[in-house]
């Protein structure tokens, strides 16, 4: 605390105690204060909520008297006008908080703090402590040690608070406030909240959709910035922000040793290594280890049980090892066998892509199943199981079937593919395994190659379209694909055939197959950035660029007069015009507009709204930090949405209060003070206050004085 109370006291002796006096002489004392001027007061708090301070004040001293005549369409207009984000909800609050107007100075002078302050949260809507964020069966994006993964956040929070948890890294998608680029970055926190109120379903355009609680924050663009918004506040037609593009993991080893995989799985009944020049190098250098009785001939045979192996060094089945004695998997009195190590490349994701797709996994043998069409691609696959795992298998056409059956009678292959690579399940159920999430840009292209080969299928010379009966799957695939920068649609359709099926499709325009993403960058054509419009027509004002030539209006001027009025721009038009209002100079406004063009965000309608009523008495929410900065974002939901992290607490605007949002969470913590709470509730709130009154009381402050002096010190701001 030390070290906090020297920082303070520093500013206390600077030209920053003046400017801090002054703001607390403009709020001290709400008795001498008007009924009239207090509500206005209030009615900037109210404003402030997930809004600018700055422009709040401004705001405020704009309409100033209105807020206490206007009804709630006229003040609506007025906020709106004067640039607030929420003009709606927040003159509904306004205008309904107008019944207390007169009972807030009574209210005000009582004793009991605490009865003021649950009181304003109870009667003011607006203002209050924050409880908001994801159901406990809301998926997220994560990545932890065994690489990306869609976690429900629930359960995440439950493993992230447990004792085997501690000293694991925990990393998320967040983009950079600044860039717009998707980085991989900590997850610093994971906390839940009690929460008793409805929840919201969005549904998108694009089919992808999130079920978020009505404080929580998505992302849109106003035509300048990335802002958040309330879900609350948002109508269908409104456009939110969702991932354009993924980063590539990318984390695998060049190599799978299985023998190495087998152990940790304890996959042992019936296994057995084979290598006659391989059991005489362990006999040379392991022979204490593994001679026993009953053993030696088949140690002579060159066989020799995996369990043995386990009590070996590493280095006695490394990669090295296995491969300088061509080591092979078989099990018992089999000729059948499997390589030790198998070559994580193109070929490998492109088999484990068909088997997806057409592949019977829950026994052994796995069974491919392809058409009489299909025969150079079963002949393909014949090649590669042999080039990659080592196995010879031979295809056969049943009898009244008019398809060709390839069956892979091997121990090793059924292990690795359910155990290690953990494929199984019904083709209701089905899942993308890990490996190829955390796999290269080029492999994962060819396990979407693979896959789309065996449920893909061709509607124009440009449409790639693939169905799965697996919800779990179509999502998988969403994600995957963002990794390669494909923003695909989804959609559930009604499948021809005897049955009518329903099946997840996944399609974009584009592109025919995976394989073009290699050779072409994919341009969707109906990707457009909202509400770029009338900021391009005010640069185009203020740079004085000509509107007419020849008495007829410009070409360029007709483009963006259009997109002002009529319709949105495509990323890829807005692109052009942005390269040519820069011959004629640049602003502030023109560069954050090329640099929301060249991010990873793409912008999205909303098709449907549903209020849902929730049970749990939970919600959960995400902290996200890199280098000490707040990124305030992460990746969740179907398909994949930006979703904004929560402040800490809602700011109730009174000044003999310690008002605490997350950046006073934050000086606090940087200082050793508090640990960042882990769960966010009322009892939080108050204790953590209770560390800012023995603060106060070190530097002889008020607590209002302190908050405007911690305020400064992050922000480097002194505002209300």
């Amino acid at each position: 605390m030390q070290d906090l109370i020297n920082k303070i006291e520093l500013l206390k002796n600077s030209d920053i105690k003046l400017q801090i006096d002054k703001r607390i002489k403009e709020f001290k004392n709400p008795n001498k204060k008007s009924t009239d001027d207090l509500f206005i007061e209030l009615c900037f708090c109210i404003l402030t909520a997930n809004f600018n301070a700055e422009k709040s004040i401004k705001i405020q001293d704009e309409v100033g008297h209105c807020f206490l005549t206007d009804n709630k369409d006229e003040l609506s207009k007025k906020l709106k006008d004067y640039g607030h984000r929420f003009p709606n909800t927040r003159a509904q609050y306004i205008s309904e908080s107008l019944e207390y107007k007169d009972k807030l100075k009574e209210i005000l002078q009582s004793n009991d703090k605490k009865a003021i302050r649950d009181w304003l949260v109870k009667n003011v809507k607006g203002l209050g402590y924050k409880e908001a964020s994801l159901p406990y069966f809301e998926k997220i994006l994560i990545i932890n040690d065994k690489g990306l993964d869609l976690a429900e956040i629930g359960d995440l929070f439950s493993q992230y608070n447990s004792e085997e948890f501690k000293g694991k890294k925990l990393e998320t998608f967040s983009f950079n406030p600044k860039t717009l680029k998707f980085e991989i970055v900590p997850v610093t926190n994971i906390m839940k909240h009690k929460y008793n109120k409805d929840l919201y379903k969005i549904y998108l355009k694009l089919g992808k959709n999130v079920v978020i609680s009505g404080d929580h924050s998505v992302f849109t663009f106003d035509g300048s910035e990335i802002i958040p918004i309330e879900v609350r506040n948002l109508n269908v037609g409104d456009f939110i922000a969702i991932p354009r593009k993924l980063p590539i993991i990318n984390s695998l080893k060049k190599e799978l040793n299985l023998v190495n995989e087998f152990i940790k799985k304890s996959i042992y009944d019936e296994i057995y290594l084979k290598s006659k020049e391989y059991c005489n190098f362990l006999k040379k250098n392991y022979k204490s280890k593994i001679i026993r009785k009953n053993q030696y001939v088949q140690h002579f045979r060159g066989i020799i049980p995996l369990k043995i192996i386990t009590n070996l060094p590493k280095e006695a089945y490394s990669n090295d090892t296995l491969k300088k004695f061509k080591v092979e998997i078989s099990w018992k009195s089999s000729p059948n066998t499997i390589k030790s190590v198998i070559k994580l490349n193109k070929d490998f994701f492109w088999i484990i892509g068909l088997l997806i797709a057409e592949a019977s996994v829950n026994k052994n043998p796995i069974e491919f199943t392809l058409g009489l069409e299909e025969y150079k691609r079963l002949k393909k696959l014949n090649s590669l199981l042999s080039k990659v795992f080592g196995i010879i298998v031979k295809e056969y056409k049943p009898k009244h079937r008019n398809v060709y059956v390839l069956k892979i009678h091997n121990l090793g292959f059924f292990y690795l593919i359910r155990d290690v690579l953990e494929i199984r399940g019904l083709s209701t159920t089905k899942k993308i395994p890990k490996i190829v999430f955390n796999a290269s840009f080029s492999n994962i292209i060819n396990f979407l190659q693979g896959y789309w080969e065996g449920d893909g299928w061709k509607k124009s010379k440009s449409y790639f379209s693939v169905s799965t009966n697996s919800n779990k799957l179509a999502q998988d695939l969403l994600i995957l694909l963002l990794m390669t920068g494909i923003n695909a649609r989804f959609c559930i359709k009604k499948l021809g055939g005897y049955k009518s099926t329903k099946a997840n499709t996944i399609d974009y325009n584009g592109i025919i197959q995976p394989y073009n993403i290699q050779n072409i960058a994919p341009i969707n054509k109906t990707e457009v950035i909202p509400y770029a419009g009338k900021v391009l027509h005010d640069i185009h004002k203020k740079l004085k660029i000509k509107t007419r030539i020849n008495e007829k209006h410009t070409v360029l001027y007709d483009m963006i007069s259009r997109w002002k009025h009529i319709n949105q721009p495509s990323r890829e038009k807005l692109k052009e015009v942005i390269k040519k209002i820069e011959k004629y100079g640049s602003s502030e406004k023109l560069k954050k507009l090329r640099n929301v063009v060249e991010s990873d965000l793409a912008f999205v309608k909303i098709k449907k709204i549903e209020k849902i009523n929730y049970n749990a008495e939970y919600v959960y929410d995400l902290e996200v930090a890199k280098n000490n900065k707040d990124y305030q974002n992460f990746v969740g939901g179907f398909g994949g949405i930006c979703l904004h992290n929560s402040h800490f607490l809602r700011n109730i605007g009174f000044d003999d209060y310690a008002i605490i949002d997350f950046h006073i969470v934050d000086v606090l913590s940087n200082h050793n003070l508090i640990k960042k709470p882990k769960t966010i509730t009322k009892n939080k709130y108050l204790e953590i206050e209770d560390i800012l009154k023995k603060l106060a009381k070190e530097t002889n402050l008020t607590l209002a004085e302190l908050d405007l002096y911690l305020w400064y010190m992050e922000t480097g701001k002194i505002l209300k």
